[in-house]
């Protein structure tokens, strides 16, 4: 017994049927001028649908992992100065300037307006086909770690010095796109 201060509450029975079972309840009852199947598709669509997956929308793919998922690296391993880079913390338009990369031995600009060296080495498979590896390697230890542009700006140097203008002018066109999508502030 509830006292004076205290509330009862009473919570109803939960009560779960499947599309078809409040179909099959609605038509052995009287349902008015509405027929069964639509007061049914009406109540399934009240009804909070569970796991349903997010877009995955983020700074990296601001049109949503679910719907359109970024490109797959071109090589098995990318690695950047040693480390593994990985889909997940790569912008989709990095993702499309480290696949266009060639290798070979660079010269990019830093901000600071001097040169640095940049090297693309691939290793192929057996197959002679297969991108297992590509490894891109620049100064950024001890005094050459300041003043360095974005990976993007510098795959985008290096794709003009191969004179590929149309890779670059996609990629740009493809960063502007994006960054439109991506929040602000």
């Amino acid at each position: 017994m509830a006292t004076p201060t205290e509330t009862e509450t009473t919570t109803a029975p939960t009560v779960t049927l499947t599309f078809d079972q409040l179909k099959e309840l609605l038509a052995s009852t009287g349902t008015g001028s509405f027929s069964p199947e639509a007061i049914a598709q009406a109540f399934a669509a009240t009804q909070k649908r569970e796991n349903v997956v997010a877009p995955l929308v983020s700074v990296y793919n601001p049109r949503g992992e679910r719907d359109h998922p970024k490109p797959a690296l071109a090589a098995k391993h990318m690695m950047l100065n040693g480390i593994d880079l990985d889909t997940d913390t790569l912008m989709w338009e990095e993702i499309e300037a480290l696949n266009t990369l060639r290798a070979g031995a660079y010269r990019v600009t830093k901000s600071n307006g001097s040169k640095a060296p940049f090297t693309v080495e691939d290793t192929r498979g057996f197959d002679g086909v297969t991108l297992e590896r590509r490894a891109i390697q620049f100064p950024s230890k001890d005094e050459h770690r300041y003043d360095h542009r974005s990976l993007l700006e510098y795959c985008l140097d290096v794709l003009k010095q191969n004179g590929q203008t149309a890779d670059v002018e996609r990629i740009v066109a493809l960063h502007a796109e994006l960054d439109t999508l991506r929040p602000t502030g």
